[in-house]
C-alpha cells in the first residue's frame, strides 16, 4: 500500500460499536415497552436482522422508507404491528451503543497520529448520532457521514468518496476499516481505497489481494499506527 495514510475511515456497527448486542438489547427493551414481556424474541430479532429491514434502516435507494407499511409476511405475525414495534425498536436502538472493546483507543489513536478520522456508517441519522454520543466516539472523528443523511448507502462507492472529500483528503492516502465484506470492502474496493478488514471471528476468506487483515481493534491500531507500505501490496487509489 502506498506509504502512510493522511485519511482512515471507520465503519460503525460491528467495526467500533457492538451491533449484534445493541440489536438484541432494543428488541428486548422495545418489546418490554410495548407488550411487558418478549413473546417471539427470535422471531422479532430475525425481523430486524432482515434483508428488508437492513435495507430500509440504511436508506437505500431502492428500500422503502423505515416509516412506509411493512407487506404481511414480513414480520412476524403475533404481537405489536410491524410499523409500532419499529418505532419502539429505533427509540430503544438510540441508546445502545455497545463499544467495542478497544474503540475509543484505536479511533483516538488514529486522530492523535496527525491522521484525518472519519465514520462512515449506513443507519439513520438520529439513531446513529445518539448511540455515539453514548458511545463517546462522537469527539474523535473529524466528520461523520451516515446514510439516510447523505441519500447515500454502502456499499455505494460514492459515500466513501463524499467522506475523502469531506476531510479533504486523496483516495490514493485513504484506508477504510470495517468488516462487513458486502458493503465495506465492497465499497472501499469500487471507491479504489485501501482496506483492513477486521473480523473477530479470524474468517478472512472473503478477503482479497491487497487487503490487510485484523483480529482484533488492538491489531486494527498496530496497523494504523505503522501505516507503511506494505512488500507486494501495491495501493488502489
Amino acid at each position: 500500500m502506498g506509504g502512510r495514510w493522511d485519511c482512515m475511515l471507520f465503519d460503525l456497527d460491528g467495526t467500533l460499536l457492538d451491533y449484534a448486542a445493541a440489536q438484541e438489547m432494543a428488541v428486548r427493551r422495545a418489546l418490554a415497552r410495548l407488550q411487558g414481556s418478549h413473546p417471539d424474541l427470535c422471531a422479532w430479532l430475525r425481523f430486524v436482522r432482515s434483508e428488508a429491514f437492513q435495507c430500509r434502516e440504511a436508506c437505500r435507494r431502492t428500500a422503502p422508507a423505515i416509516t412506509d407499511p411493512w407487506m404481511p409476511g414480513e414480520a412476524p405475525s403475533c404481537g405489536p404491528s410491524p410499523e409500532e414495534f419499529t418505532k419502539a425498536y429505533l427509540h430503544a436502538l438510540s441508546s445502545c451503543p455497545g463499544t467495542l472493546a478497544g474503540a475509543l483507543e484505536c479511533l483516538g489513536g488514529a486522530r492523535r497520529g496527525g491522521s484525518a478520522t472519519g465514520i462512515v456508517s449506513n443507519g439513520i441519522g438520529w439513531v446513529q448520532r445518539s448511540r455515539l454520543l453514548g458511545s463517546g466516539l462522537m469527539g474523535l472523528a473529524d466528520c461523520l457521514v451516515i446514510s439516510c443523511e447523505v441519500g447515500l448507502a454502502k456499499p455505494d462507492p460514492e459515500i466513501f468518496r463524499l467522506a475523502v472529500r469531506l476531510l479533504g483528503a486523496e483516495a490514493a492516502r485513504t484506508v477504510v476499516i470495517g468488516d462487513g465484506a458486502g458493503s465495506d470492502m465492497a465499497g472501499a474496493d469500487a471507491a479504489g481505497l485501501d482496506f483492513v478488514y477486521l473480523r473477530t471471528d479470524r474468517n478472512f476468506a472473503a478477503m482479497k489481494p491487497g487487503h490487510l487483515p485484523a483480529a482484533t481493534l488492538a491489531e486494527v491500531a498496530d496497523i494504523l499506527a505503522g501505516a507503511e507500505a506494505v512488500d507486494g501490496a501495491p495501493g488502489r487509489g
